[in-house]
């Protein structure tokens, strides 16, 4: 399913990006490793490129909550499978030890595409 693309996805760039750091960092190993560098730069992207797919899938599922009037409490209800979603991809990234910036990055596009997708309904 999804979770499990998901988890592979951000196991695979967390893995890739950490070895593209040591390689860059490396003064004797740099040099001669840009060729891996490159590609291991191409697998940072792809898998960024997809898991942001792949988690704007789960939201996009959760999303019409938001605009359901007949469920709208005030403790927030609408909002919960929203977050909850959010919460997971967090804990996701977390548990694969994605590096700050990723995350950072990768919740910024998650961000973009809830507006987005509530501006454009």
């Amino acid at each position: 399913g999804q979770q499990g693309s998901a988890s592979a996805l951000a196991y695979r760039m967390a893995n890739a990006s950490e070895l593209l750091h040591f390689m860059k960092q490396d003064r004797d190993i740099s040099l001669y490793s840009v060729t891996a560098q490159d590609k291991l730069a191409d697998v940072v992207h792809s898998a960024f490129k997809y898991l942001t797919r792949c988690l704007q899938r789960e939201l996009e599922a959760t999303l019409p909550t938001f605009l359901d009037d007949t469920d709208q409490d005030d403790d927030g209800s609408a909002i919960n499978p929203v977050l909850s979603t959010l919460a997971s991809a967090m804990a996701l990234l977390r548990r694969c030890r994605v590096n700050a910036a990723l995350t950072i990055q990768l919740f910024s596009q998650l961000f973009h595409f809830i507006n987005m997708w509530l501006f454009n309904k």
